[in-house]
């Protein structure tokens, strides 16, 4: 753990009791880098958090403000009457930090919860896997899982590294250069454009990661399949792509036991990869979505008369984090997927052909039988 000499948090403590505003508020933030790395149980990060929240009654805003924008970094407890006080400031500034701090420690706490209640979940389901196959198959499949957490973290990571370290650089960039009297408004637009882009991949990201690792309640309903893909067709349609023309050729009577919502999520993926399938391409024939009853499965079917892939790139494309689209995160298809296979016992079957188009079959089992 970073720790610091014990100068800084005196250095602090002094200026704390200046008449300079500009120095209080420099020094609430040295210390809200202090606490972050202070040791828990530290007194002297007790001494100072009671001296930043008695803070919270300065006369000047931009303290106040200091104040709750280090409340929104720390979890300590004594910020919590302060902030509530601060939400009610008369300043709309020092008010709007305060809410956002409140916010983001509401988040903290349903987080901690939601982790409790996803490590109960896991234990349930190992405890099931223990009584009947025994205890070595418990620890395989704890640490199996394990592994896997740590892939996807360290992928996350490279992804989030990869993002943000040209914003980093962008950054640095404008903050050398926009002193210099040379610096044109087309160099700022341009930096700014860059930086936005980053912004936008980072944020894409956050929502894939989020889509991916959701685990929402399963209610399997048995649904008029044909109804669903004309539901899910009609949004993507209505999302503003038109070009190439999307036509449902689904009838007659399709049913099967389904979660409609993480089916639909599932399938509008599929029907977005279609229509970007034709993004640089001269093609624009129809893409077709069809509904098939077997006797004891349902398949809908998506094809499209894009780019088509290759044998690789089409394996890659299933690949967590893999992804051949400029602005893709590696999400999309590896949902489907776990929609498909882990929650629906069913199958994703892809074959594509590079110039000629994509096939995508999603299979589910009419009836459910029951998972482990």
């Amino acid at each position: 753990m970073v720790t610091s000499a014990p100068d800084e948090v005196d250095a602090c403590l002094a200026a704390f009791a200046s008449t300079s505003w500009k120095l209080i508020v420099q020094k609430i933030g040295e210390a809200s880098t202090w606490l972050v790395a202070s040791r828990p149980g530290d007194p002297r990060a007790d001494l100072l958090v009671t001296k930043v929240v008695e803070l919270a009654h300065h006369s000047k805003w931009e303290v106040r403000r200091a104040v709750a924008q280090l409340g929104a970094e720390s979890r300590r407890p004594e910020f919590t009457p302060a902030l509530a006080k601060l939400a009610t400031d008369d300043n709309a500034s020092v008010k709007k930090a305060a809410v956002t701090a409140i916010v983001r420690r509401r988040d903290w706490a349903q987080q901690t919860a939601f982790g409790k209640q996803h490590e109960a979940h896991i234990g349930e389901i190992l405890a099931d896997i223990e009584a009947r196959f025994g205890i070595p198959a418990r620890r395989a499949v704890r640490r199996a899982s394990e592994r896997i957490a740590d892939v996807f973290a360290r992928e996350l990571n490279h992804e989030f590294v990869k993002a943000l370290s040209p914003l980093a650089t962008s950054v640095d960039r404008l903050a050398t250069n926009v002193a210099d009297d040379c610096v044109t408004p087309a160099y700022l637009s341009d930096e700014v454009a860059k930086m936005k882009d980053r912004v936008a991949r980072a944020q894409a990201l956050i929502d894939g990661a989020r889509a991916y690792t959701a685990q929402p309640q399963l209610v399997f309903v048995e649904h008029d399949v044909v109804a669903l893909v004309n539901e899910v067709a009609a949004a993507v349609r209505d999302s503003g792509r038109m070009d190439p023309p999307l036509v449902v050729e689904a009838a007659g009577d399709v049913r099967a036991e389904l979660c409609a919502g993480r089916v639909a999520q599932a399938l509008t993926n599929v029907l977005h990869n279609a229509v970007e399938a034709y993004d640089g391409h001269a093609s624009r024939e129809p893409i077709c979505v069809r509904a098939v009853a077997g006797e004891h499965s349902v398949e809908i079917v998506v094809e499209d008369r894009g780019c088509g892939m290759s044998a690789e790139v089409c394996a890659d494309a299933t690949v967590l984090f893999s992804s051949s689209k400029r602005a893709g995160t590696g999400f999309g298809l590896p949902l489907v997927i776990k929609i498909v296979e882990s929650e629906h016992d069913g199958h994703v079957n892809i074959t594509s052909t590079r110039g000629a188009g994509t096939i995508v079959r999603l299979v589910f089992p009419r009836r459910r039988t029951g998972v482990v």
